[in-house]
């Protein structure tokens, strides 16, 4: 099948300083880790839950999460098998409860909590969702937020940068420590309270506009995916990585499955079947179904230009132009 999904948690108790450390990906906590001695930190939890899309009516955050993050696995691999799904998810549950049965053990020893905040919908929604976890916790919160760039040692250059997974550069993050901010007993019920409203909302998709968490339709990214598709073929991770570099908050489980979606609707269709050495979709090549797709972006520009949403995308204005004059 490939690369399997991959979460752990890092724990050094040598030199005890009190601290431990949560962030929402994988890849920023093995960031993290090569600093940990930096930041002093007794440990580093990656919380993988992507909570800013999906329905989250459920007793069972942990569980429904791990379904849909493994059942997501199809829009990656052609010919993966349901047994595969199925110890797919026994194991990601598994070393998930692992987890946070070490992280709860660490707060009833009295650590306190420093949560790495990125600028997108999803971190968002996992500061909500800690905050209410810790409700009647007393460990101290505190919060250490993407400064929104990075300088590059190798190009002697600064870039933009409003997302902490995206960084390269371990310890330009470290020095970040210093900014952390204490999250207040009123702020944290405050979080902890919104949370609520969210799981209440149960929106199938969250996105942040203006600094706010708002619930949107779950087709809300569609006409951008479209924006990035045109008549002739084009790789689909082209078009996975031009959303993700543009929707920081998107994920690429999520940008897959409304992809497949498109496809299923005969907006988009599939050009080439390729797959990689890996049995991956990421190598096909997908182009737009022309008068299904300029259908729908009319639909969608009549749509994203009203309020409250933001100015068409230059590409999609062209493209309807061009295909309805």
């Amino acid at each position: 099948m490939g690369q399997k999904m991959c979460y752990t948690c890092f724990i050094s108790l040598e030199g005890v300083v009190n601290m431990i450390d949560v962030c929402f990906s994988d890849c920023f906590a093995g960031l993290l880790k090569v600093v940990q001695k930096n930041i002093k930190s007794d440990g580093i939890f990656p919380l993988w839950l992507t909570l800013n899309y999906g329905y989250l009516d459920c007793e069972d955050l942990i569980s429904q999460q791990t379904r849909r993050e493994v059942e997501t696995l199809k829009y990656f691999y052609k010919n993966i098998t349901d047994d595969e799904m199925k110890e797919e998810y026994d194991e990601v549950k598994a070393n998930t409860k692992v987890m946070l049965q070490e992280f709860e053990e660490l707060l009833n020893e009295g650590h306190k909590v420093r949560i790495w905040l990125s600028n997108n919908a999803n971190d968002r929604c996992g500061l909500f969702w800690i905050c209410n976890f810790l409700r009647s916790c007393t460990n101290e919160i505190s919060i250490v937020t993407c400064p929104g760039y990075e300088y590059s040692d190798l190009t002697n250059k600064t870039t933009e940068n409003r997302n902490w997974a995206a960084y390269s550069n371990p310890y330009f993050v470290a020095e970040f420590v210093d900014d952390t901010r204490v999250v207040l007993d009123d702020e944290k019920s405050a979080y902890s309270r919104r949370w609520e409203q969210i799981v209440e909302e149960n929106a199938p998709l969250r996105i942040l506009i203006d600094d706010v968490i708002v619930g949107v339709n779950e087709d809300y990214f569609d006409g951008i995916i479209l924006s990035y598709v045109n008549n002739e073929p084009i790789p689909q991770k082209t078009v996975m990585g031009k959303m993700l570099g543009k929707w920081r908050g998107c994920d690429v489980a999520f940008i897959s499955q409304r992809i497949e979606y498109l496809i299923a609707e005969n907006i988009i269709k599939v050009c080439e079947d390729i797959v990689d050495d890996n049995d991956c979709y990421w190598s096909r090549t997908i182009s737009l179904v022309l008068n299904n797709g300029a259908e729908f972006l009319l639909r969608f520009a009549i749509y994203y230009i009203s309020p409250p949403h933001y100015v068409l995308p230059n590409k999609t204005c062209r493209l309807v132009s061009m295909l309805y004059g």
